[in-house]
């Protein structure tokens, strides 16, 4: 089975390039076993995030927020293209044939449409088709190493009177008790983080103060405004935070949800109507399977890349 959501992390056909009109002085801002990413690297991915910082109520703050999520983004871009050069992984002929066909299909244009929208944008199309052969090699190499399985019992069990989401753009405004943690942090360091937000969301339940409790103990960037990290679209959430966030309905507060940027406790302030889970009657049984797969495939992934930045070198020079 493809999963269609979770190696959107990855894995990003590039139709567009994104130039850079400030002056960046190029410095390296981590460190990631014998790789380094440069400032440059960086500008350049957060030159796709502007319109969202535009957007916000608090660009000084977005910005901080979204540059620190967009690091560690390619900080396990790093790590698991280090792990895919470890595997030798071959791109035949047919298979970049494939890609590009499914490029040309998924955004209705043909293969001179897409020399002209790349040469527009001053992408040699020999260098865009090596881009597509490390996505290829990148997209082999999860499904040789990352499984997930959905049996028809979990399937009819979910069509019982369980509901499921679909809809990666839908919003919600969220409010979080954010703990970062080491790279190099133990199982026994994790634990202990996982213990201390369960006190504070289990207090956060009870007192209902979900601000104070932020603020006096939120290590995130957004503390000092009670945790309220605005409205997002659950695709800009961290993959185990938006799927908590599927199942949650407003007013209600999370367990300590684990990821590879810390540990979250969130608060749904609100929900957009698309947000809200929708009943299986309408879905045939291979739709509600694939979005089970992508939902375990998610987790599976932030898994692995956990698992990878415990044993790696990863030193953040911000």
């Amino acid at each position: 089975m493809k999963n269609k959501n979770a190696l959107g992390l990855f894995v990003v056909f590039m139709l567009g390039s994104f130039p850079l009109h400030a002056k960046i002085v190029d410095r390296v801002v981590a460190v990631v076993n014998n790789d380094a990413i440069t400032e440059l690297a960086l500008e350049r991915a957060m030159a796709m995030k502007q319109s969202e910082i535009k957007r916000s109520t608090n660009p000084e703050l977005t910005q901080k927020t979204i540059r620190s999520q967009v690091l560690s983004d390619m900080i396990n871009q790093k790590l698991l293209q280090q792990e895919i050069i470890k595997a030798n992984i071959e791109v035949s002929d047919d298979d970049l044939a494939r890609a590009i066909a499914n490029v040309l299909q998924k955004n209705g244009i043909n293969i001179e449409i897409l020399r002209a929208e790349l040469a527009g944008k001053g992408i040699p199309f020999e260098s865009y088709k090596e881009q597509l052969k490390d996505q290829i090699r990148q997209t082999k190499f999860m499904q040789q190493h990352i499984t997930a399985h959905v049996s028809d019992e979990e399937v009819q069990s979910f069509k019982s009177g369980q509901v499921i989401p679909d809809n990666p753009d839908a919003t919600v405004h969220l409010a979080v008790i954010f703990f970062p943690l080491d790279p190099d942090a133990s199982t026994k360091d994790v634990k202990d983080v996982v213990r201390k937000g369960r006190k504070i969301s289990d207090k956060a339940r009870q007192k209902g103060d979900f601000a104070k409790l932020a603020r006096d103990n939120s290590k995130g960037p957004e503390a000092k405004e009670g945790g309220d990290l605005g409205t997002k679209s659950l695709s800009e959430l961290p993959a185990p935070v938006a799927a908590a966030v599927r199942k949650m309905g407003t007013g209600m507060i999370s367990d300590p949800i684990i990821a590879p940027q810390g540990i979250y406790i969130i608060k749904v302030i609100d929900k957009s109507a698309s947000a809200n889970l929708q009943p299986e009657e309408s879905k045939s049984d291979e739709g509600l399977r694939q979005n089970l797969y992508n939902e375990r495939m998610d987790q599976e992934i932030n898994n692995y890349m956990m698992k990878l930045r415990r044993k790696a070198y990863v030193e953040i020079l911000e």
